[in-house]
Order: C-alpha cells, then sequence, then structure tokens
C-alpha cells in the first residue's frame, strides 16, 4: 500500500474527482478527511470567485491549518517530556 499511515485531505470529496481520489486514495491505505460544498449558490459557475481568488482563499487556509498543526505537535512532544 503506496498511501499505508499517511494523512490526506480531500476537497470536493463528494464530487465525481474528488470521490475518485478520495476511494483510490483509502484502497491505498490513506487516512482520509475530506469535504465538500453543496450550495445552490455555488451551482452556477457565473457565480463563482476569479480561479486565482479561490486558489489564493485555500491557500491561505491551509497555510493556517499548518500552523496550528505545528503548534499542536509542539504541544504533543513537550508532553511526552
Amino acid at each position: 500500500m503506496l498511501l499505508e499511515n499517511k494523512n490526506a485531505v480531500v476537497y470536493g470529496g463528494s464530487g465525481s474527482i474528488g470521490g475518485a481520489v478520495a476511494r483510490v486514495f483509502a484502497r491505498e491505505g490513506a487516512n482520509l478527511d475530506f469535504s465538500w460544498t453543496r450550495n445552490k449558490s455555488l451551482e452556477a459557475s457565473a457565480d463563482l470567485e476569479d480561479p486565482d481568488i479561490i486558489a489564493e482563499e485555500i491557500a491561505d487556509d491551509l497555510e493556517v491549518a499548518l500552523e496550528q498543526f505545528a503548534a499542536i505537535a509542539v504541544d504533543l512532544r513537550s508532553d511526552r517530556n
């Protein structure tokens, strides 16, 4: 198993591509967290923001999450000592 004991976050897990990615990752042994957005206001592509803005927001959110995970890791390491 290529992804055994690895963690993966899949956005769009209820869609065809995200769902397929989640299934492949799970088959390869990954621990999965996945999310999706189903909101009537997002059904029309004309209502979506510019893809660059969306990508920047996702990158910002991931950076914040990584900082939070790093802080948790520090706490966990200090608890071991």
